[in-house]
């Protein structure tokens, strides 16, 4: 009976291992359910960032993109045109039936222009083509029709100096001669006018002068016929009515000279004072307005002295961050090196005919004039000192300005 019993019990054990086997064996061999995991995997990729358009973009396209595209300036009959540097693409922004009342040059190239329609003045946006009527009708005169002369601040892109003119005589050489009736000060951005008619200039400018509106005054020297544009430079603050001397002949040695003998010009932010003549080169001075007027006279080196061959300048400017000084003259650009000690020691010739009277221009490393024996605009990298690029042009363009937006 014993006997049986531990049978019996053997034969439950043995039978309990085989039925616990098969079902071990039949758990494990299962595939496993995949809703856990594919979940998983779902939580994981919706988490990933997406790049399908930056990954598609490739990095130096997305950096050009970004950058500021750069203009070169002409006008034609009475029309503006931007022409995209990279591209070619020519832009005349200026509305149609309405005409532009000055050609401007870049310095600085105003965010407005005056226009003119049917005897009344506009004044136009650059930035987003907003177009706002001035308060100013132009007056008629026997002799013909009156002109507006706009000249933007020097210190604040929106704003102007506007001076109204009528016909005063007529010359078989210089066609109609103008004398002003009329000045305002002009804000674009608010469309505020105000006279400024108590101001005389002809009597102050001697030909030539900029408006700085951020510190009410005039730069102011001589200009004209047979002498160019030369010394003195004035400034006059007309909020106070005062009036001084900037550059002199002091500043460079000189007492018994023509003052004729040394040009003065605007560009790029600066006056510069350069001697005509190449045997009284020896110094340049430069002039930066700001609320304080800064004035720095940098000496010629032995070393560039004895090398230059032509000095004399139709237009010039100080490119600061490259520690260059550029001239251009009647058939050369000349580029002129200055140390921080203010010795001007290096200096390189561009021979290029026919270069008299040219505007040169610097944006963002680069010197840009126009060569006209060439047809094209040429392009120095100023600091290699290089030709980089010559981009052609048409036939009887006249470059004013380089421009970015």
């Amino acid at each position: 009976m014993v006997k049986k019993s531990l049978l019996n019990v053997l034969l439950l054990i043995i039978v309990g291992f085989f039925v616990a086997t098969f079902f071990y064996f039949s758990l494990t061999s299962k595939p496993k359910p995949q809703t856990q995991e594919l979940s998983k995997e779902v939580s994981l990729k919706e988490t990933k960032p997406k790049f399908p358009e930056e990954t598609e973009i490739p990095v130096s396209d997305k950096i050009e993109s970004q950058k500021e595209k750069i203009y070169f300036v002409k006008y034609k009959e009475g029309n503006c045109f931007f022409v995209d540097l990279s591209s070619g693409e020519v832009q005349n922004p200026i509305p149609s039936g309405y005409g532009i009342v000055s050609e401007y040059s870049d310095h600085p190239f105003p965010d407005f222009f005056i226009l003119v329609k049917n005897d009344e003045l506009f004044s136009y946006s650059l930035k987003d083509g907003s177009l706002n009527k001035i308060s100013i009708t132009l007056p008629k005169y026997p002799e013909g029709k009156s002109e507006v002369d706009a000249y933007p601040s020097i210190s604040e892109k929106h704003k102007f100096y506007l001076e109204i003119l009528k016909p005063k005589e007529f010359s078989e050489f210089a066609g109609w001669i103008y004398e002003k009736v009329k000045s305002y000060f002009f804000d674009a951005k608010t469309n505020q006018l105000q006279s400024a008619d108590n101001i005389n200039l002809s009597e102050l400018s001697e030909g030539c002068f900029e408006y700085d509106s951020k510190y009410s005054r005039f730069f102011i020297w001589a200009c004209g016929e047979g002498i160019g544009e030369s010394l003195p430079l004035w400034v006059y603050d007309f909020k106070n009515n005062k009036k001084e001397e900037i550059i002199t002949l002091k500043d460079f040695g000189l007492e018994d000279i023509d003052p004729g003998q040394i040009s003065v010009n605007y560009s790029a932010g600066d006056f510069i004072a350069i001697p005509k003549s190449k045997e009284i080169f020896s110094k340049i001075v430069i002039v930066t307005p700001g609320q304080e007027i800064t004035k720095k006279v940098f000496t010629v080196s032995p070393n560039v002295s004895e090398k230059l061959e032509e000095t004399y300048p139709y237009s010039s400017l100080f490119a600061k961050d490259q520690n260059t000084i550029v001239i251009g003259g009647g058939h050369f650009i000349l580029l002129l090196k200055v140390d921080a000690n203010g010795q001007i020691v290096e200096s390189k010739y561009f021979p290029d005919s026919d270069l008299y009277a040219n505007s040169i221009f610097y944006h963002d490393g680069k010197l840009y004039y126009q060569s006209r024996s060439s047809q094209s605009l040429k392009v120095i990298n100023l600091e290699n000192w290089e030709i980089e690029k010559t981009i052609p042009l048409e036939p009887g363009d006249e470059i004013t300005s380089v421009v970015s937006f």
